[in-house]
């Protein structure tokens, strides 16, 4: 598995039996590949330390302008909330791909990480 092709994300098998791996994986591949069908110069990278989080790094440039997380709606447990952490400033929560992509469009000055 590629970190940053998104078409080549899965589930490791070794991922807590207790977290929604493969439904996380699953969305985080649908909102990577929106990104980068958008935007192809931009990378979108699968981040996990531990068989418990999984996230993905969005660079533009090779600079990273954000990050996205995703868990299940509490109204509808198959309907995806993206949290996405752009920019200097920038949040979104929702469940729209569409949304979270224009929230990485839309992204002013450093990562906040890189502000230090």
């Amino acid at each position: 598995m590629s970190l940053s092709d998104p078409t080549t994300w899965v589930c490791p098998s070794d991922w807590h039996q207790d977290c929604d791996g493969v439904w996380e994986f699953e969305q985080l591949r649908t909102l990577a590949l929106a990104i980068t069908s958008h935007r192809e110069s931009w990378i979108v990278r699968l981040v996990y330390d531990d068989p418990t989080v999984v996230h993905t790094e969005v660079l533009r440039s090779n600079k990273k302008i954000g990050e996205a997380y995703v868990n299940r709606a509490a109204a509808d447990r198959l309907e995806p909330v993206f949290s996405v952490y752009a920019g200097a400033e920038g949040e979104y929560h929702g469940g729209s791909v569409a949304e979270a992509v224009r929230c990485f469009e839309a992204a002013i000055g450093a990562w906040r990480e890189d502000e230090r």
